[in-house]
This record gives C-alpha cells, structure tokens and sequence, in this order.
C-alpha cells in the first residue's frame, strides 16, 4: 500500500457490503445500541493492540479524556505528563480541572523521563500520562513499577504506538489505558477515529458509561452498583459504525499484509546500521523496545555518517516534530484556554528551565528519517 493506494482491498470490500446493508439496517447507520459493525472491530482492534477491552471513539483526544473521567480525575489532582508531545495530550488534562505537570524527556531519548517522573510524584498526583511518541515506546516497565507502588493510574497516548512492542508484546497491553488514533500519518488509518483499549473491566464500564449512549451501557454494564448509579447522563464520544466498518477491513488487510512486522524489521536493521557507524544520532531505547517504524527521529543534524543516507537506503530526512515546549505555550502561561472561562491551576513546572532537555531539543531542528514508499 502507497499513498496513491491508502485503503487496502479488505477494507474497500468490507465497506460496500456493509454500506449495501445499511440501506436497511440502523444498526450501520447509528450506533446508540454498540452494534455488529461497531463491537467487530473493538474485538478486532483489542486484540491487535495487546489489550482486554476497548472502546472506539472519534479520536485519541476524547480517548484521553474518557480515561481521566473514568478514573475520577478532577480539580485539586495532579497529573504528570510530557512537555515534549502534542498539545492534545493536554487538553484533557486541562478539561477535567486537575493540575498539569510537566515533566522531562532524557537528553537522549525523546519519550518521557522515568527520573523526572519519581521526582515530581507527590500526594496529590493521580495519574500519569506517557506518551509512545513518534511510535518509540515509552519506558513501560519502570512506569509500571512506578504506579504499583505510588497506587496511580497509568495512561498511554498511543496516537502514534500502534505497532510498536516491548518485551514482544504490544504496547496497549501496558498500563490501565491507552488512547489511540486512527488520523492521518499513522500507521494504521481509516482518516479520522480512535479507540481507548483498557485492560481492568472496573475502569472499561466506567469509561463505557461516561462515553457512550446508554442504549449501549444498559447492555454492556454488569456491576450492580454502577448500573444503579446510572441516569443516562454522559458524553457521546461513539464512532459510526461505517467507520468502524471501515476500519475492521483496513485492519484485517494490514495484519494479512505483514507490513508492521516488516517495517519494524527495516527499521531495525538501518537503526543498527546507523548504530555501527558511531554517529549517536538515534535516540536511546528502553530495555526490549520495538518501535513501529513509523520515523526515526535523529538527535543531530549532522547525518552525513550517520549510514541514514546513501542511494539504495530509500530514506528520507525530513524537518517536523514537537514546535514548542507544552509548559512554554501561550495557554499554559496565562493559565486559561483562549477566548474561554477554563482556567488552569498554576504549578512550578509551569515555567521556563523546568524541562531544560525538552526546550533544547525544540529550540534546535527537529529530523526524521522515514521511508519513502
């Protein structure tokens, strides 16, 4: 598949027939009740992941901030997160009214910090969101190990992680949630859409009856306490069920295609490559970590040795990346979503020198390398 092909032939097929069907069936039109298009590819993409449960969605943003809701996050908690990722791994965190702290990435890595992480953990902190950036997982062992013994949810923006492995095991297997895209530029894509893969059934109702119609959470709920709390109040973060259709094929043909398995065995062999030449551009990875092989991101811009570019390699280098520290934007330090009354609790991590790895790589140009086919 190529940028001139972006649907593979299972999921176009899948599409028509299910298309075909919702000329008489509501069930492919809407899904309030869940559904057979909607519920086949949870399944599908549960498994695919490495996760127990899962629950599609319009994107990773609303998945994120399911997985805040259903862990009760609110104003006077704190919840750790990256400086060095996308704005949108934020914003949940800000809608929800806790406290945002920022921490550090490595000098040699460009996923979040494990260090900066114990030192910022204080009473107050309930969660902690790590994102697998650029398709790198984060350091899901020490994460792991971290909120066992401090008692905290463990959140993962996966946007980008689909594919990527530690330990051989698929990253949505780690943590109590993680939160997954399904846009454009990922490795697996039907355009727009998401999905939140959870491993607890605890938090998975509680995520079900926040995000979903309660046609649906009247059927799926099985805690007796939960479904007497129930009254029908809640966001409406569904998927349609044409998308989601769109979406089982698209992953069927990407499993039957072997091309994850083959990229990340590409990218292995030119990140040793590049390794052996001694240039240090390719940032560190933690222990059993398979990337993607979504992009490589480069620590340097000297890559003239770096074994990235010579003609048969079918690389290309290119400029992008994260464009500003998160705890430097313009709406972290007025402290207050623009043209809105959200407001957003102050911390010490809010300002310049908290993140000194993170505002040096952003302030330098950012590569990647990428196939080009």
């Amino acid at each position: 598949m190529n940028e001139k092909n972006l649907l593979y032939p299972e999921a176009v097929k899948k599409l028509k027939k299910d298309l075909e069907t919702a000329t008489s069936e509501w069930a492919y039109l809407s899904s309030v009740g869940g559904g057979r298009p909607v519920e086949e590819f949870e399944d599908d993409f549960a498994k695919a992941s490495g996760g127990k449960f899962c629950i599609a969605m319009t994107n990773a943003t609303s998945a994120l901030y399911v997985a805040l809701m259903a862990s009760d996050i609110g104003p006077g908690d704190e919840v750790i997160l990256p400086s060095y990722t996308w704005p949108q791994t934020l914003t949940p965190v800000i809608l929800t009214g806790a406290t945002p702290v920022f921490v550090d990435i490595e000098e040699n890595t460009v996923t979040i910090s494990v260090n900066s992480v114990r030192r910022l953990i204080t009473k107050k902190t309930r969660a902690i969101i790590a994102a697998h950036l650029f398709g790198i997982p984060a350091d899901v062992v020490a994460l792991e190990e971290i909120v066992k013994k401090e008692r905290i949810i463990l959140i993962f923006d996966a946007a980008q992680g689909f594919g990527a492995e530690v330990d051989g095991i698929q990253v949505g297997a780690y943590g109590d949630f993680s939160a997954y895209s399904f846009g454009r530029s990922k490795l697996f894509s039907v355009g727009e859409g998401g999905a939140l893969v959870c491993r607890k059934k605890s938090l998975y109702e509680k995520a079900i009856v926040f995000s979903q119609h309660p046609l649906r959470v009247h059927k799926i709920i099985e805690n007796a306490r939960l479904r007497a709390s129930m009254d029908g109040i809640s966001m409406n973060f569904r998927i349609h069920p044409l998308v989601a259709s769109l979406a089982s094929g698209q992953l069927d043909g990407l499993v039957k295609s072997g091309f994850l398995s083959e990229l990340r065995d590409r990218f292995k062999k030119i990140s040793e490559k590049v390794v052996a030449s001694g240039s240090g551009i390719l940032p560190e990875l933690p222990d059993g970590a398979r990337p993607s092989g979504v992009c490589l991101p480069i620590l340097s811009a000297n890559v003239s040795n770096s074994g990235l570019k010579h003609k048969d390699s079918d690389i290309e280098i290119y400029e992008g990346g994260v464009p500003k520290p998160l705890h430097l934007t313009n709406t972290v330090r007025r402290h207050r979503i623009i043209s809105t009354r959200v407001s957003i609790p102050a911390h010490k991590t809010h300002k310049e020198s908290s993140c000194p790895n993170t505002e040096r790589r952003c302030s330098l140009p950012q590569l990647f390398a990428k196939t080009t086919n």
